[in-house]
């Protein structure tokens, strides 16, 4: 009997860890391609918080031809329409890059930057140099229009 005991024992402290999962689910990410960059993604946080009331950011990426279209407003009255290129890297230590140019001669970007955690529906970018500036994007289905009309009337 006190055999009989010590398995039902045994064997209800196996099932009782058994059924335990402390491990959060992990998403498979994406690799940084400009095929999973393709569309609009709008920017909703910057190192954490959410952006002030009245800025934004949207950026439309162009698989084909590698563009890039680029609507803000973080100090201004007024929308900034920015286009040009953008290449992707990847680097040994430190994954993906991205960098860019902007149109019209106007240089390159100030930074490049570090694309991690890129989802169907999310990527966080984290500048290069500054490994505290990280921003987190998320998919949506296009620019609003009001901010193209903005912009297309000046």
């Amino acid at each position: 009997m006190k055999t009989l005991f010590r398995i039902m024992t045994l064997f209800l402290t196996i099932f009782c860890f058994a059924g335990c999962d402390d491990d959060e689910e992990v998403l498979a990410t994406l690799d940084v391609t400009a095929a999973n960059l393709d569309g609009t993604w709008k920017l909703v946080e910057w190192n954490g918080a959410p952006l002030q009331e009245g800025s934004y950011c949207y950026i439309t990426f162009s698989r084909k031809d590698k563009t890039y279209k680029m609507y803000d407003k973080f100090s201004s009255m007024y929308s900034n329409l920015k286009t040009g290129s953008f290449e992707i890297e990847k680097e040994k230590d430190l994954g993906y890059i991205i960098s860019g140019n902007y149109d019209f001669g106007n240089g390159e970007w100030a930074n490049s930057y570090i694309v991690t955690n890129l989802l169907a529906t999310s990527m966080i970018w984290t500048i290069k140099d500054t490994p505290s500036d990280v921003q987190k994007f998320e998919r949506c289905d296009k620019v609003p229009e009001e901010i193209e009309n903005e912009v297309r009337d000046f």
